[in-house]
């Protein structure tokens, strides 16, 4: 966000708002789409993945997981904290502290979610990462 008030020529605060602003508009717009797409009706195929990322450093990593429909249409998503990297573990615990992995309970608040929206019989497709069937 620095960086974008910089290029911009404003304060990050102004940039801050407008993400926010665009982060409700798009969460809208989802809503209005997944509507118009099912009609009443759920989901019969998904898909299911996670991504890493950080916070400001490496040494903060974050895990995101994301279920989409078929029509690549977001049912939902959860952000979580997890624990850095073998490479980094040592900077992490020094520098913040032992960091908890709590991805499988994200998992689980993604899947209670999306319930409503996914058949009972729906089929999900995903890397088949261990984690998932915790």
């Amino acid at each position: 966000m620095n960086r974008t008030a910089k290029i911009v020529g404003t304060k990050p605060e102004a940039i801050a708002l407008r993400l926010k602003q665009l982060s409700a508009f798009c969460t809208r717009r989802n809503e209005r789409n997944l509507v118009r797409a099912f009609q009443g009706k759920r989901a019969l195929r998904i898909q299911f993945d996670e991504l890493e990322t950080f916070e400001k450093t490496k040494l903060v990593p974050l895990n995101v997981a994301v279920a989409v429909t078929d029509q690549r249409l977001i049912l939902g998503f959860e952000v979580c904290s997890m624990p850095p990297h073998p490479l980094y573990h040592a900077r992490s615990v020094a520098k913040y502290g032992v960091l908890p992995d709590e991805r499988p309970k994200a998992i689980r608040r993604l899947l209670k979610k999306i319930k409503s929206r996914v058949h009972d019989f729906c089929e999900a497709a995903s890397d088949c990462c261990p984690r998932y069937l915790e």
